[in-house]
This record gives C-alpha cells, sequence and structure tokens, in this order.
C-alpha cells in the first residue's frame, strides 16, 4: 500500500513538473509580437475607412480611421527597423505613408466620396509598395 501511495505521488508530481516545464517554455517562445499587432492595426482600421467611404460617403467619414492610422504609422520605424529591416528603405516608406495619411487627413470635411476614396487609394498603394519591397504582398 505505501509503494502504491508512493508512485501515485510521484506520478502526480511528475505530471504537475512537465506541465509546468512545457507552460514555461511557450511562455519564453511567445514574447510580445508588436510588429503583427501594428500591422493588424493599421488594417483593420483601412478596411473600416474603406468600408465608410467605397459605398458613398458623408462628410468627414472615414477621418477617424485615418487619424488612428496616422497615430499607429509613428511607430512604424521603432518596431520594424528593430527587427532587422533595412532603415533606410524602410523609413522612406513611413515618411511616405504618413505624408499620404496627412493629406487625406488635410481634405475639407465637405470633400466629394471621390477625392476620398482616391486618397484612401494612395494609402492603401503605400501600403502595398512597401510590402512588395519587403516581400510580403
Amino acid at each position: 500500500m505505501r509503494a502504491l501511495i508512493l508512485l501515485l505521488v510521484g506520478l502526480f508530481t511528475g505530471i504537475l513538473l512537465t506541465a509546468t516545464a512545457l507552460n514555461l517554455m511557450a511562455l519564453g517562445q511567445g514574447g510580445p509580437r508588436p510588429h503583427v499587432a501594428l500591422m493588424g492595426m493599421l488594417q483593420y482600421h483601412l478596411g473600416e475607412a474603406r468600408g465608410l467611404i467605397e459605398p458613398g460617403c458623408e462628410a468627414g467619414q472615414g477621418e477617424r480611421h485615418f487619424l488612428l492610422m496616422r497615430s499607429l504609422s509613428d511607430d512604424l520605424e521603432r518596431v520594424y527597423v528593430e527587427r532587422g529591416y533595412d532603415e533606410a528603405l524602410f523609413s522612406r516608406h513611413a515618411k511616405q505613408f504618413r505624408a499620404r495619411l496627412d493629406d487625406t487627413l488635410a481634405l475639407p470635411e465637405d470633400t466629394s466620396c471621390r477625392i476620398r476614396a482616391d486618397a484612401m487609394s494612395r494609402v492603401q498603394d503605400g501600403c502595398q509598395s512597401c510590402h512588395r519591397d519587403f516581400g510580403r504582398g
């Protein structure tokens, strides 16, 4: 009986230690991934702006999403250059992206949907040109 209890305690302890070790290893591999989060948020807000502007828009629609993308774009170099992206090329793309967002945000509130859609397309083209240069799409 004593041997059986010791065997069960040993198995239980082994299972707990194994589960703990596996969880710790998984935590070490997961780490923060700001590059994925940043691109995910930019993609989300561009899609939301597109959904407001393409079907026909009212004055100022999409501006909130462009403001948020502009704010997020300030972190592009910090996040991606740390990951090994070419600093000069990536900075050029990031500056161009911010300039296109600034141009879009500078549009008067009563700008037509067509002009807003064109501005949004230029922002999206900025995304695509960077992705082409860095092999991401």
